[in-house]
C-alpha cells in the first residue's frame, strides 16, 4: 500500500475518530443536566411538557398568585380532557432565594437559603450525602436541608441528620445533606458555597419581601405549543418581567440549530430577570454543546470535502483493488 493510501485511511479513521468523540461529549454533558428531560421520565410518549418560568425579583410573585393560576391552568386541561378533578395529571415547584443567618455547633454564618414549595426536590434531584429530603406540602415541623459546605462550617460533620441549627433564633431540625457535584460552572454560580434548603413559607417569616422568582411546571402537552400557550393565559407569566423557557427539547439539535444565531448575543441580559444556580449552569452547558455542535458542522464539512476531492481524484476501482490486497 502506497503513502497515498495511508494517508486517505489515516485521514478517514481521524475524521471518525473525532466525529465519534464530539458526540460523545455531547452525550455526556446530558448527564450533567438531566433535569431536563424529567417530562419523558413522566411520560413515556412524550405527550407532556417541561416549563420554567424566571421572574424579576421587583415582582415579588407570591404564593397565592401561583395557586391561582395553577387552578386557571386545570380547567382549561379539564376542558380539553387532559386532567380530570378526581386525579391531577401535572406536577410543579416554586422557589425563591434570600439571605439568612444560620447558627451550629461550631459557628454562625450569613449563607445563601432556598425557599421552595411544590415537588422542588422532584425537579431537582440533588444527590444526598446523608438523611432524607423534607415534604414542603405537607411537613409541619420546621425542617432545612444543608449542603456538605454549610454541614461542615456549621458542625464539622456531615452526619447532621437529627440535629438542629437556628435560624434568627428559631430551631430547625435538618433532615438532610446535599453532595456537591464539583465542576467550573457551578463554581461560578456560586452553588458551592454555604445554601440551606427550606419551605417557601418558612423563609417567608424571616424575609417578608421575598416573592417567588422561579416556577417550573411539567404538564400535558397534546400537541405542541399547548402547554407553554396554556401557561402564557395566565396573567402572571403574560408580563413582560417573565421569561418562560421550555426544557422538554432544550438540547434537541433541532432547538441547538434554531438558537445558534444568537450563540454570541444569548449572554447579554437586557432585562432584570433572577436566574437560580441551576438555571446559570444549564445555559453554561447549552454554550459549550452549540460550541461543539459548530465544530460538528465545520468537521462535517471538512469530511464531504475530502470525499468530494476522492471521488474526483481515485481511480475506484483501483481503489477497491488495493483494499482487497
Amino acid at each position: 500500500m502506497n503513502k497515498r493510501w495511508k494517508r486517505m485511511i489515516s485521514f478517514t479513521v481521524l475524521w471518525l475518530t473525532v466525529g465519534f468523540g464530539l458526540w460523545f461529549s455531547q452525550q455526556w454533558m446530558k448527564t450533567k443536566c438531566s433535569d431536563q428531560s424529567l417530562a419523558m421520565h413522566w411520560s413515556k410518549e412524550q405527550d407532556y411538557a417541561q416549563i420554567r418560568a424566571f421572574f424579576s425579583k421587583d415582582r415579588e410573585i407570591s404564593k397565592q398568585e401561583i395557586q391561582t393560576a395553577e387552578e386557571e391552568m386545570n380547567v382549561i386541561l379539564q376542558q380539553n380532557g387532559r386532567t380530570d378533578e378526581a386525579e391531577q395529571d401535572w406536577i410543579s415547584a416554586y422557589s425563591t432565594q434570600g439571605q439568612l443567618t444560620v447558627s451550629g455547633e461550631k459557628m454562625t454564618e450569613t449563607m445563601q437559603a432556598i425557599g421552595v414549595g411544590g415537588d422542588f426536590f422532584f425537579f431537582h434531584p440533588f444527590v444526598l450525602k446523608t438523611g432524607t429530603w423534607f415534604d414542603s406540602n405537607k411537613n409541619t415541623t420546621p425542617m432545612v436541608v444543608l449542603n456538605e459546605t454549610a454541614a461542615w462550617k456549621l458542625f464539622g460533620s456531615l452526619n447532621v441528620e437529627g440535629m438542629e441549627v437556628e435560624i434568627e433564633g428559631e430551631p430547625y431540625s435538618i433532615s438532610g445533606v446535599i453532595q456537591l457535584e464539583r465542576n467550573p460552572f457551578l463554581e461560578k454560580t456560586g452553588a458551592l458555597e454555604s445554601q440551606i434548603y427550606l419551605a417557601y413559607d418558612q423563609l417567608k417569616k424571616h424575609r417578608d419581601n421575598v416573592g417567588i422568582t422561579c416556577y417550573e411546571i411539567i404538564m400535558p402537552n397534546p400537541i405542541q405549543q399547548f402547554a407553554l400557550t396554556t401557561i402564557k393565559k395566565q396573567a402572571i407569566f403574560s408580563e413582560n418581567d417573565v421569561e418562560l423557557v421550555e426544557h422538554s427539547d432544550r438540547f434537541s439539535i433541532k432547538k441547538r440549530i434554531q438558537e445558534l444565531p444568537d450563540f454570541f448575543t444569548r449572554s447579554m441580559k437586557q432585562n432584570e430577570i433572577y436566574y437560580p444556580f441551576w438555571e446559570n449552569e444549564t445555559r453554561a452547558w447549552e454554550q459549550v454543546w452549540d460550541l461543539i455542535l459548530i465544530i460538528q458542522m465545520i468537521w462535517g464539512i471538512v469530511g464531504i470535502g475530502f470525499i468530494i476531492v476522492l471521488i474526483k481524484t481515485v481511480d475506484c476501482k483501483n481503489m477497491l483493488s488495493h483494499i482487497k490486497n
